[in-house]
């Protein structure tokens, strides 16, 4: 993302040097020619179905919050159907998870590429943390937000919570001042992209 690019071209400006003023890493590369984004976000030209919508949210739980997850919502799924919220498995087969995506009228994702996914199919999204089990302090999000203008890194944090409650899903939905947004203002190139995607024909 966006940040990562500003880290590598702050190291080929200013690299790290050893007791004798001597570079330790000679960067040759262009920063400018690298293709920054994800290849997720070409999903679409791929595989585009029309499919229509069913559930008012979806929760894209990261593998590793799954089952915390579940036992802080404390239903089951076809409890969940009768409030409109899907939980989405992210290991699904890829056609299916994308249906799933798209049948949602938003996306709640504590997994980056179920956020990168609504992002790349236009389905509102935002980041919701369920635990501390997920490293790195939150960096990825962050570096994905960085690529949307005028875009801040928020997100519903649900790490202290040891119930969560439909109504607060729900309130996410209706507040009119929600976190959950379309980035549609996006700063990657997409044609940069394509380039130098390993499946163009």
């Amino acid at each position: 993302g966006k940040l990562l690019w500003e880290k590598l071209k702050n190291l080929k400006e200013n690299p790290p040097v050893d007791e004798d003023e001597v570079p330790l890493i000679n960067y040759t590369y262009d920063v400018n020619k690298i293709a920054i984004g994800d290849p997720c976000l070409l999903l679409p030209k791929y595989y585009n179905p029309i499919i229509k919508k069913k559930y008012s949210v979806g929760i894209i739980p990261h593998y590793i919050d799954a089952k915390d997850f579940w036992n802080k919502i404390g239903k089951t799924q076809s409890e969940l159907d009768k409030w409109g919220i899907l939980v989405i498995d992210v290991n699904s087969q890829i056609e299916e998870f994308i249906n799933q995506v798209l049948s949602c009228e938003i996306i709640l994702s504590s997994s980056l590429h179920g956020i990168i996914c609504a992002d790349a199919y236009g389905v509102p999204s935002t980041y919701i943390q369920i635990t501390n089990r997920i490293l790195g302090d939150g960096f990825k999000y962050k570096d994905w937000f960085s690529n949307f203008v005028n875009r801040d890194f928020d997100w519903y944090d649900w790490r202290k919570s040891e119930k969560i409650h439909i109504e607060d899903i729900i309130d996410i939905v209706k507040n009119e001042n929600s976190q959950v947004v379309w980035r549609e203002h996006l700063s990657i190139s997409l044609q940069h992209l394509i380039e130098t995607c390993p499946f163009k024909q």
